[in-house]
């Protein structure tokens, strides 16, 4: 689950103090341009992942973009060091916010780039090894593509059209009454956050890892139902409203905003995460900003939306359907957060008509 938390490591404004500025300037310059990553080992095991694959680091500057394909999925700032060997680099997050996934090693060979970054995210990593630790490869791409222009906004739409939208956000059984917790409990993870019910929905703070809300009233369907609600980042770089549900006999979770805050997708799949299967997709997620979810469970299919943008639409005939053991305590419905304070409201649930 921690692809994207990776790349994140290489999203930088590349600063020096109080040191010999020399060797930074020269690292900074081997670094200026586009690098393909064209591997992965995590924890002494290949990633095999066409996401992989499609990552590309453009440094421009002092500026480092991350892109998915074209799309831009990170950036950041970390700060170059001299006089040590391997060279470093420590990571660091916006707004002053000091990431529990900081510290790295790197190093050129010719036209590669390696990055490693330790599986236990307390310590540095010695070596280059990838035993206990996040392997990365990379080779120089060429120059730093030009920029991309700015995305068309969808026509306004008409007041209809909105009357319906609004409509169908009301629809379904109300699992959440918006007062208390009744019919929900916080799921014991252990080094949990605080849950409680603030300004009309459940407040989820960050806890050591995990922090989430199960759903105890034993009435929610198994097979032919859509699931809604609202979900938002308050704090932190990680999932904030990552929603385990059942299918059929098995249970199966969305992630929102993981590996780092920006990976959607459904884990697992044939026991591959949601950063390793055909549903990996990549949303930037805003801070304080509400976002709807939708899921969609019918025999041989899942889907979801997100601010009704499809993001997951998977056959499940013959594929085993699971989830990560993290998330066993949000079983039969439930929704966590990790290392990362978030919050929900408006949870619905509707029966859908067998076809």
């Amino acid at each position: 689950m921690y692809l994207a938390q990776c790349l994140l490591f290489g999203c930088c404004l590349l600063v020096a103090q109080d040191q010999d500025p020399a060797p930074i300037e020269a690292a900074r310059k081997k670094l200026a341009g586009a690098w393909a990553v064209v591997s992965l080992e995590k924890e002494g095991k290949p990633v095999a992942d066409k996401a992989v694959k499609s990552m590309r680091w453009e440094f421009d500057g002092d500026k480092l973009t991350i892109l998915a394909g074209k799309k831009t999925i990170a950036s950041g700032t970390i700060k170059l060091s001299s006089g040590q060997t391997p060279l470093v680099w420590d990571y660091r997050e916006g707004k002053d916010i000091i990431s529990p996934y900081d510290s790295a090693i790197y190093e050129f060979a010719g036209d590669t780039l390696k990055v490693c970054v330790s599986a236990d995210r307390k310590k540095r990593p010695a070596k280059f090894e990838s035993k206990d630790a996040w392997l990365f490869v990379l080779k120089r791409a060429g120059p730093v593509q030009p920029p991309k222009e700015p995305e068309k906004k969808e026509p306004e739409k008409k007041d209809d059209e909105k009357k319906d939208k609004d409509a169908k956000k009301d629809t379904g059984k109300l699992l959440f009454d918006g007062k208390s917790l009744t019919g929900w409990k916080s799921a014991k993870f252990g080094g949990e956050g605080e849950v409680r019910v603030e300004k009309g929905a459940i407040v989820m703070e960050r806890g050591e890892a995990m922090t989430g809300i199960t759903y105890t009233k034993g009435d929610f369907p198994k097979m032919n139902y859509e699931v809604t609600l609202e979900g938002k980042k308050l704090a932190g770089n990680d999932f904030f409203c990552t929603t385990t549900f059942p299918v059929g006999d098995n249970f199966c979770s969305l992630v929102v905003g993981g590996w780092g805050g920006t990976v959607v997708g459904l884990s697992s799949l044939n026991f591959a995460d949601a950063s390793e299967n055909e549903t990996t997709k990549y949303q930037t997620f805003k801070q304080d900003k509400w976002y709807r979810i939708r899921i969609q469970v019918v025999p041989d299919r899942i889907k979801a939306w997100i601010d009704d943008k499809p993001f997951v639409d998977v056959e499940t005939k013959d594929r085993k359907i699971s989830i990560r053991i993290e998330c066993d305590l949000c079983r039969p419905f439930g929704v966590a957060t990790w290392r990362t304070a978030g919050a929900v409201r408006d949870i619905r649930v509707q029966t859908l008509r067998t076809p």
